[in-house]
């Protein structure tokens, strides 16, 4: 084989490595026949510390799920955190305990997001809320069935393009 040859399969090799790398872990799929996944264009995608998804136990199934289109009610783990190994820093936020509802729709990445301000001595803020990521890249409120928006953080919000 020449070196040419050679180069070229070995870049390739490298570019798809790095391709499986980036996608991240595959969503949880909670619809309907799981065996047979659904292409992100006909599902909206969550990830969020979700304790009970429909009445349903995920806590265990990692935080990104798969969800049909329509209206799903989850409950948020009790506790988040983070430990800053070495830098002596970190938090532990309790997270409140309603039902939350979404309104999914297909195409559609929902994200619980969050901003923590460093604590000293005891000292510091954390916020949270969700965001709606259309396929454009714009993000938007995220929206209870009801209309109602879910908390958000308006620092992530990212404008629709071509609106005001």
């Amino acid at each position: 084989m020449s070196t040419l040859v050679r180069l070229l399969a070995c870049g390739v090799s490298v570019l798809a490595v790095a391709a499986c790398m980036t996608q991240g872990p595959r969503a949880y799929p909670l619809y309907p026949d799981p065996e047979h996944p659904r292409p992100d264009s006909e599902v909206g995608i969550l990830d969020a510390p979700v304790a009970v998804m429909d009445g349903q136990e995920v806590s265990d199934k990692g935080r990104t799920f798969a969800l049909p289109p329509g209206c799903h009610a989850f409950r948020l783990l009790r506790t988040i955190g983070e430990n800053g190994v070495g830098t002596g820093t970190g938090y532990v936020a309790t997270l409140p305990q309603r039902i939350f509802t979404l309104d999914v729709r297909p195409g559609h990445s929902y994200s619980f997001d969050s901003n923590v301000s460093p604590f000293v001595a005891s000292i510091g803020s954390w916020r949270w809320g969700f965001s709606d990521q259309l396929s454009d890249g714009s993000v938007t409120i995220a929206r209870e069935c009801d209309g109602t928006a879910l908390p958000s953080l308006p620092e992530r919000l990212i404008p629709v393009k071509g609106s005001k």
